[in-house]
């Protein structure tokens, strides 16, 4: 009997050591397409915005969702409850729209001209290559210019309007979930 409660012992401490912990709690704070984004991975792009902010002041796509620094001088901060994330709910949405934007880009093999990539590693927002940089620091900058291109090379009135309901379609072709 003492042998057999030794084993069985041994055998859970053994099951215990290889059993996958947890770290810490995570929330997921959307679902985007079918991809969580759990609030980790969205501290991680905040910060990222804030550097495309940095690099863009005259970002097209972010002044027609109005996450430019006219129209939100400083990106709140969101901690991980759903109180944060419900009081924000509509800046939550144009990030959503945002995000969209980068899923839907994605799809195309998008590159940038190599003298505008230089410009953009002279500043002082990143340091590094363009390489280096995060990949959602690199996609956002990828739909911008292929806004852009898209946009801003043909003579319209009304460019920013254009830009925004292009994102709309997007954001009503690619499904996604708020979990606040």
């Amino acid at each position: 009997m003492r042998y057999l409660i030794l084993f069985l012992l041994f055998i859970n401490t053994a099951m215990a050591e290889s059993a996958p912990k947890l770290v810490d709690a995570d929330m997921a704070v959307m679902k985007i397409d079918k991809n969580p984004i759990l609030y980790t991975d969205f501290q991680k792009f905040m910060k990222d915005l804030n550097s495309f902010r940095c690099l863009f002041n005259d970002s097209e796509a972010l002044k027609s969702l109005r996450l430019d620094h006219k129209n939100v001088d400083k990106l709140p901060a969101l901690r991980m409850s759903k109180s944060t994330f419900g009081k924000n709910r509509d800046f939550m949405i144009k990030l959503v729209k945002l995000i969209k934007t980068q899923v839907y880009s994605s799809q195309f093999k998008l590159s940038v001209d190599g003298s505008e990539i230089r410009v953009l590693e002279k500043k002082k927002c990143l340091k590094g290559k363009f390489s280096t940089w995060s990949q959602d620091v690199r996609s956002l900058i990828l739909v911008e210019f292929y806004l852009r291109e898209r946009f801003l090379g043909q003579n319209r009135e009304n460019v920013k309007q254009d830009i925004s309901a292009f994102i709309d379609s997007i954001d009503k072709k690619i499904t996604h979930d708020l979990y606040f």
